[in-house]
């Protein structure tokens, strides 16, 4: 049964706002790590 996933579509497409700031929210921990990631890249090869 889809009911479940329907209902569920349906809350968040009433709730954009929501939606913008999960999005939001991932992206700014997806740059802390990249950040990070990148710095010790860097280091390890004697960049910085």
């Amino acid at each position: 049964d889809l009911a479940p996933f329907r209902e569920r579509r349906a809350a968040l497409a009433a709730s954009p706002q929501y939606v913008e700031e999960v999005i939001a929210d991932g992206a700014r921990r997806a740059h802390a790590i990249a950040t990070e990631t990148l710095r010790e890249v860097k280091e390890r090869m004697g960049l910085i």
